[in-house]
């Protein structure tokens, strides 16, 4: 997709501060801040004033004698704004598109400036409503009332952060639930599975007809004898005493019968693994 793994919250986040910022420039540039109809239609704004005489309107800078401080503090508050709207859709674009500046860090930042916007908007809103009541005969305009509706959609952009709010681990947890259901990352970075087969006895036999008579290793891995497939010579005493004797000894010296059948000397010594090591 278009934004990766950021979620449905954000976007809209982003959509919001965008349609938001065209509502603060309008109303920022235009002229109807306020305006009376009692000769002719005399408009006013933070920067300029127009005038209209039947279908002939001049556009001139405000006089002197509408500013005054409630004039000056809105002006101050609407520049403060327009200045952090200029900024917001870059943090929350950053956001949404920018996968590795995501973080808490730049959650709080997002919010906290898209709040500032809608409380700078909506005190500028009631200084200029005190002002507007100082002016005889003059009513508020619609350039005011699209710098609200961009102030309340800064709020609501904020209020979509929320559920991006909480730990770092919980944030990297929802980042990989996110990849899993993504195609993308499905498909290609899915863990790759290997199959083993085991090899049977019909197996190797065809191994073996298939390349004739010359024995490979599946083969003659059938037909060699390891150690633990030898008989044990010592498992009984007839098994034992069916073992070749030791050649005959004289010791006539000693008055034993020459030719008697001797064990080694050792014999009790040894062990019985260690007697059927040698034997092997």
């Amino acid at each position: 997709m278009c934004c990766g793994t950021s979620s449905l919250w954000v976007r809209f986040a982003l959509v919001f501060i965008i349609i938001g910022f065209i509502f603060e420039t309008v109303g920022f540039a235009t002229a109807t801040w306020m305006f009376n109809n009692t000769n002719g239609e005399t408009k006013i704004g933070l920067w300029i004033s127009q005038t209209c005489s039947g279908s002939v309107c001049t556009d001139d800078e405000v006089p002197s004698s509408y500013k005054d401080d409630k004039y000056r503090a809105t002006q101050a508050i609407e520049i403060l704004a327009f200045i952090l709207y200029l900024v917001a859709p870059f943090l929350i674009g950053t956001f949404v598109f920018v996968e590795s500046s995501r973080g808490q860090k730049l959650v709080i930042v997002c919010m906290v400036v898209c709040f500032v916007i809608g409380g700078l908007l909506g005190i500028g809103l009631i200084v200029w409503m005190v002002y507007v009541q100082t002016q005889a005969a003059f009513t508020p305009g619609y350039s005011m009332g699209l710098t609200i509706v961009g102030g309340v959609l800064a709020v609501f952009a904020g209020l979509l952060f929320i559920p991006e709010t909480g730990d770092d681990d919980e944030y990297d947890d929802r980042i990989v639930k996110q990849r899993a259901m993504t195609p993308r990352y499905s498909h290609h970075h899915a863990p790759r599975r290997v199959h083993v087969r085991s090899i049977t006895p019909s197996d190797e036999s065809s191994r073996g007809s298939s390349r004739g008579s010359t024995p490979d290793y599946f083969t003659s891995r059938q037909s060699r004898k390891t150690y633990d497939s030898m008989p044990s010579p010592m498992d009984t005493p007839k098994t034992y005493d069916s073992m070749p004797t030791p050649m005959p000894q004289s010791v006539s010296e000693t008055g034993i019968s020459t030719g008697r059948n001797f064990r080694p000397p050792t014999y009790n010594d040894v062990s019985s693994i260690t007697l059927q090591r040698d034997r092997v």
